[in-house]
């Protein structure tokens, strides 16, 4: 008899193939997990990329966060605004923050983090609105050194991301728009205008060209529209998903970050001579195991035997069948 797993690309879904001992893995989009930092209070909170609820992680005690980002390494950095800012890096677990150093360029105001594919560390703003400057980040020390200044007049970088054609995308309060930024030479041309209000702070993340970005707090000294938005970083076409909930009466969440979660991996073992244990991690729950009789144009029907929690791992054990049959693993 022969058993066959594999996966289905559907949104938010991960897996991996597995036919009998060989493994190779499928390609399809990673699993995201949405992470937000409050301005006001330094609270880290997981974000619902479904209708933006907020779901508190821990405080990190990072006095007026600007913004926070993973790194392609998958540790997850956050500065400070003022006079004295500093750079963090933080546990997206517990929200424990661990202090790197200063930036040492002076004031810094509200702005955005991005990476590039290589690990390079971009950031805004330095300066001021009249003079913003961009900056990269020296990750083991936190020493900030400056690009140059965006161009185009008033600009207030709410958030950054890295886009695959070497641009960065910005928010930016002044000119409530989406910018696209040189990351050589700071020159800046407008993407898009948008419709909701950014506010005083906000934050940007993507995964390739799709990304989120989100606005400011009722209260502060530029109130914002309190949202979560997902949006195209080449033209700039945005969807709200929702606004924040619980409300942000205060200044709002002053950065976002996607953290890319690793691939569910099917497991196959034998149980006797007529049935086979199915199992993957419990850090992926909400999934269906499904299966077919081939890989194309077959109805995939979901397994109806009981799923068992042993230790770490989900548990499915399915009889053997007399003809080859596909898993893969869905959600939704």
């Amino acid at each position: 008899m022969n058993i066959y797993i594999k996966p289905r690309c559907y949104p938010a879904l991960l897996a991996s193939v597995f036919l009998l001992s060989f493994f190779a893995p499928w390609p399809c989009s990673l699993a995201a997990t949405l992470l937000g930092i409050d301005s006001d209070t330094g609270n880290l909170y997981q974000i619902s990329t479904a209708d933006a609820s907020l779901s508190l992680i821990g405080n990190t005690g990072i006095p007026v966060p600007a913004e926070l980002q993973f790194a392609p390494d998958g540790s997850l950095y956050c500065f400070t605004v003022g006079t004295n800012s500093v750079l963090y890096t933080i546990d997206p677990n517990s929200a424990q923050a661990t202090l790197i150093g200063p930036l040492g360029v002076g004031l810094v105001f509200e702005g955005g983090l991005a990476f590039s594919p290589a690990g390079v560390a971009y950031g805004a703003n330095a300066g001021t609105a009249v003079v913003p400057q961009l900056f990269r980040l020296d990750l083991s020390t936190g020493h900030a050194t400056i690009i140059g200044t965006i161009s185009g007049g008033l600009h207030d970088i709410n958030g950054l991301a890295w886009r695959s054609d070497g641009m960065l995308v910005g928010l930016d309060r002044e000119s409530n728009s989406l910018l696209a930024i040189n990351p050589q030479t700071a020159v800046s041309s407008t993407i898009a205008a948008l419709s909701p209000v950014v506010g005083a702070v906000g934050g940007m993340t993507a995964l390739g060209d799709t990304g989120y970005f989100s606005t400011s707090g009722l209260g502060g000294y530029f109130p914002g529209s309190d949202g979560l938005y997902s949006f195209n970083l080449m033209t700039g076409a945005y969807n709200l998903i929702g606004s924040f909930s619980p409300a942000n009466q205060g200044t709002g969440i002053s950065g976002i970050a996607l953290m890319p979660q690793s691939s569910p991996k099917l497991t196959i073992s034998s149980v006797s001579t007529t049935s086979v244990q199915i199992s993957w991690a419990t850090n992926f729950s909400g999934y269906t195991l499904k299966y077919a009789a081939a890989l194309r144009g077959a109805t995939w029907t979901s397994d109806t035997n009981a799923v068992v929690l042993k230790g770490a791992f989900f548990t499915v054990t399915c009889n053997r069948a007399a003809t080859p049959r596909f898993y893969r693993l869905s959600n939704p």
